[in-house]
């Protein structure tokens, strides 16, 4: 490296990795201030969607006050809503909005339930949302949207209750609207949370909206919903990766010997809507699912794992733990299954800061193809 950066124009001189991440996060602290650091000292995921965002816009040419308007989040509403528990106690729950960019309307995002979501990560998740939707052509605004509670925590009424006021206050504050701002599922939330969604917005905006259907998607077909809607990110990923894999520059660069995803080897973390889908199709390519990573279990068998008897099993049991077909499964510090074991390639398909710069170094994979949001952090990049 020190002789190449010799002969080379300075524009051109290789930096090791760790020197370009602490430079160029250095320039965002100035720009943006330190943030927090997380357990591996890298910012919070808000500062990570700016490193991304800035190291990018800067090579575009636009002028700097263009580039800090389009990184801007537009609106942002923070309440919080009381829900009366079965046993009549009562909690105090924070809720979150945020629309990126109504350049384009309405805007799109998901309604994320977790008990880990704060502010910065609803607007990093807005923004990114905003860039997908403008890569792929389709003329939305990105959103997302959030509720701070552990869904498996709460019963079916309690579900119901927090989501029914939740899109309450969404309409007091006109931050829902099939012209205005269309939700759609998450983590945490399935087809009953947006037909529950869809229910409260039509009984309130009902004779006033003639679209108030399309206030949300990923309800219940019967209740408006679309076929193919559970299983279209999962789909979209499969499809990158079947694109990608039969592109002979892909392949030569990845050094896979063969082209396609037959015979092929993944690790896959997550294993919702988006990561069962993925693999789904992934196996009917033939390709093996060798390890699978959830928040609470993980199970690796070399010769690959039937997709959708875990999936069952998974169901059944609230875990991957004890799967039978497993050769080494634990239920403990599961991530570790994401560094412990070599594979062609890995998809990230949970939360995002998943790869990180505590782990990166160790992952054993040739290519890994992103299916969550900002799975992967500035420096692991």
């Amino acid at each position: 490296m020190q002789r190449l950066n010799k002969v080379l124009p300075a524009a051109y001189r290789v930096t090791p990795i760790a020197t370009r991440f602490q430079s160029t996060a250095a320039a965002h602290a100035a720009k943006y201030g330190p943030g927090k650091l997380d357990e591996n000292n890298e910012p919070r995921f808000l500062e990570q969607v700016k490193l991304f965002y800035n190291s990018a816009s800067e090579k575009t040419g636009i002028p700097q006050e263009y580039l800090d308007m389009i990184a801007a989040c537009q609106s942002v509403v923070r309440f919080n809503i009381p829900l009366r528990r079965d046993n009549g106690t009562l909690q105090t729950v924070t809720c979150y909005r945020a629309q990126h960019s109504t350049h384009k309307l309405p805007v799109k995002g998901g309604t994320r339930y977790s008990d880990a979501i704060d502010l910065q990560e609803v607007e990093a998740l807005a923004s990114l949302m905003t860039f997908k939707l403008a890569i792929a052509d389709v003329p939305f605004g990105g959103a997302k949207g959030g509720v701070k509670i552990n869904p498996r925590e709460l019963s079916q009424a309690e579900l119901e209750r927090v989501t029914r006021k939740y899109t309450m206050e969404l309409i007091k504050k006109g931050f829902i609207g099939a012209s205005v701002d269309c939700l759609g599922p998450d983590m945490g939330t399935n087809e009953q949370v947006m037909t529950w969604i869809k229910d409260t917005y039509m009984n309130v905006k009902g004779e006033q909206d003639i679209n108030a259907e399309g206030c949300c998607t990923g309800k219940f077909i019967q209740q408006g919903g679309i076929n193919g809607r559970n299983e279209s990110t999962g789909l979209g990923v499969y499809y990158a990766i079947r694109e990608l894999l039969d592109t002979k520059t892909f392949v030569e660069k990845a050094g896979y010997e063969k082209a396609g995803i037959e015979g092929k080897t993944f690790i896959v973390q997550g294993f919702g809507a988006v990561g069962y889908w993925a693999s789904n199709f992934i196996e009917k390519d033939g390709g093996l699912i060798t390890t699978i990573v959830e928040y609470n279990s993980a199970i690796h068998n070399p010769d690959g794992i039937d997709v959708n008897e875990a999936k069952d099993w998974m169901k059944e049991h609230g875990t991957l733990a004890n799967y039978p077909h497993a050769t080494e499964a634990v239920a403990s510090n599961p991530t570790s299954f994401i560094t412990k074991f070599s594979a062609d390639a890995m998809i990230p398909a949970a939360t995002e800061k998943s790869i990180h710069m505590g782990n990166a170094r160790d992952i054993k994979v040739k290519a890994v193809f992103e299916g969550a949001n900002g799975p992967t952090t500035f420096a692991a990049e």
